[in-house]
């Protein structure tokens, strides 16, 4: 046992020497929110363009029960990009991401840590989860991909990402195409009748922060998200996941059946992952049902029994 342990210890050490040399040259979190003073330790991780204020109601309702750091990453909501190169056959914006969010790890010395990610945030936090499996003790996916469908091959992910890159940057460039992709807060967040309303300062939040973002920045992280095999990570997690899954219309049944078996086929570990769907909820669940999803983190580090939720029930 001992023989293996220090194997292990091997083979991670020469891992962290390689990730960082990876790293050399990469750009800081560019904001880092601290607020609570609960004994549970939360680290928040926003979705893709968000700056670290999509979580601040949520940390200023739960500033008693935990410890909470939000993050900003670099390149997001006007923030400073990398200085780090584009279009690359490597993943360098999303290593330094990992690297600097492991570093707030180590320099707050974080221990026992649940991490939150939500929308594209919950990528970035299955790599940390893996990464960091000593101080990350549960993770929390809010409407995030567990998994992302990938191709096979080395060569196809490539052809695929400069696809990316090639027709969103000539769309994108067209200022009234940057607005509409931008629209989130401001034009689509329309809910149901029966869901609480986005207020309207949070709504032009998102929307300010989506069109700050920088155009190659958002470009580069998206190109990316498909050079990523996220099986890989999956094969190292530890710690147990929630997976939340907002569903707004449509055929919930077929939604749910298809989530699971996405996440089967894709080798994600059953064993540690919770999946629980939230109905006539939209993706941004912190703003729509900011109380649901209080009730809901709680109950998952309480370590009480989780089931989906459904309005009229």
């Amino acid at each position: 046992m001992r023989h293996c342990a220090e194997r292990l210890g091997l083979v991670l050490f020469v891992a962290c020497l390689a990730i960082q040399s990876a790293w050399a040259g990469g750009a800081p979190l560019a904001e880092i929110e601290k607020r609570g003073n609960g004994d549970r330790t939360l680290l928040l991780i926003p979705c893709m363009s968000c700056r670290w204020k999509s979580w601040e109601t949520f940390m200023e309702r739960n500033r008693d029960r935990y410890t909470m750091y939000a993050v900003t990453l670099p390149g997001f909501g006007g923030s400073p990009r990398p200085e780090l190169p584009l279009n690359t056959e490597g993943t360098p914006w999303r290593d330094n991401a990992l690297q600097r969010l492991s570093q707030l790890i180590d320099r707050e010395d974080l221990r026992q840590v649940v991490v939150i990610g939500h929308s594209w945030g919950s990528m970035v936090a299955v790599q940390l989860a893996a990464l960091r499996p000593d101080r990350i003790e549960k993770m929390i996916n809010l409407d995030g991909s567990l998994v992302m469908p990938v191709k096979n091959s080395r060569m196809e992910r490539l052809s695929q990402a400069a696809e990316i890159v090639e027709s969103q940057s000539r769309k994108l460039a067209d200022p009234e195409q940057w607005r509409v992709f931008n629209g989130g807060g401001r034009d689509t967040l329309k809910p149901p009748a029966a869901q609480p309303t986005m207020e309207r300062h949070r709504a032009l939040l998102y929307h300010g922060m989506f069109m700050a973002t920088d155009r190659n920045s958002l470009l580069q992280y998206w190109r990316e998200n498909v050079l990523i095999d996220l099986r890989k990570a999956h094969r190292g997690l530890t710690a147990p996941i929630l997976d939340l899954q907002a569903m707004q219309g449509g055929d919930y049944g077929e939604k749910r059946r298809r989530h699971l078996s996405g996440l089967k086929a894709l080798g994600a570990r059953s064993n540690i992952i919770t999946t629980i769907f939230l109905h006539d909820t939209s993706h941004f669940v912190m703003e729509h049902r900011p109380e649901l999803l209080d009730r809901i983190v709680d109950d998952f580090l309480q370590g009480r029994s989780l089931v989906d939720f459904k309005p009229d029930e």
